[in-house]
């Protein structure tokens, strides 16, 4: 990284670089990551109930129901007929089939 830092400072950060670096994150003024560790996240009242009427999330929280809701989505995606889906859109949007190309 010193190397590729003396010659692009910013190629080296974005491509050497891992979240692992980053000591610090702030985040609209909130500090999201201290000393290399991610802080809980503070639950506004409004979203209480998303969260189980908790305040507060760890990012292990976060991140199982992350998985969970990814899981459910793909079980929903795996039910929809992608053709007729892409024949509805393709409709709605007045393409017409005849003027697209098979590859590029």
């Amino acid at each position: 990284m010193v190397g590729a830092a003396q010659q692009d400072p910013v190629a080296a950060v974005v491509l050497h670089s891992s979240p692992a670096d980053i000591d610090m994150l702030i985040v609209d003024g909130v500090i999201r990551k201290d000393n290399g560790e991610l802080r809980s996240v503070e639950i506004a009242a409004d979203d209480a109930k998303w969260a189980g009427n908790r305040s507060s999330l760890k990012w292990a929280d976060v991140a199982k129901e992350i998985i969970m809701r990814r899981k459910v989505i793909a079980e929903k995606l795996a039910k929809i007929d992608m053709v007729n889906a892409q024949e509805g859109a393709m409709k709605a949007f007045h393409y017409n089939r005849d003027l697209l190309a098979d590859s590029v």
